[in-house]
């Protein structure tokens, strides 16, 4: 029970404020996956994606961290991603599947300061989907 308001609680904080701090510390607890919150190795299919992205957002929102590996125990391992992918270019795709009035955004963390010593030099890329409850359902 208490890992779970723990959980929330970074939910909720990270949302108010996004930060590397934040990010570092949550990997820091390595927690696992939570219902709102998804890891990804790298970027998925865009229609893979939307399905999350859809479930996400008729479900109080959530939040996708690509560049974070889910070992078999249900730890993570923040492996980072190569390179930032173009947010033009996945709002482009994922308009192919979702409605646009579906309130998402895609976050950089750049982790290239000694502070971040577990994470140095990695990227990630965090898509948040908003919670819109006026707005629902949304459907593909």
């Amino acid at each position: 029970m208490i890992s779970t308001q723990i959980k929330d609680k970074f939910y909720d904080d990270f949302l108010k404020e996004p930060t590397k701090d934040k990010l570092d510390n949550f990997f820091k607890s390595n927690f696992g996956e939570l219902n709102l919150v998804d890891f990804k190795e790298n970027w998925i299919h865009k229609g893979h994606l939307a399905k999350t992205i859809l479930a996400m957002a008729n479900s109080r929102g959530g939040i996708i961290i690509f560049g974070v590996k889910e070992n078999e125990d249900h730890t993570l391992t923040p492996i980072g991603l190569e390179s930032f992918e173009d947010k033009a270019k996945i709002g482009q795709e994922l308009s192919k599947y979702i409605t646009p009035n579906l309130d998402w955004i895609i976050l950089d963390f750049n982790y290239d300061s000694p502070l971040y010593e577990s994470s140095l030099n990695t990227k990630f890329q965090i898509l948040i989907v908003n919670d819109t409850p006026e707005r629902l359902p949304f459907i593909s």
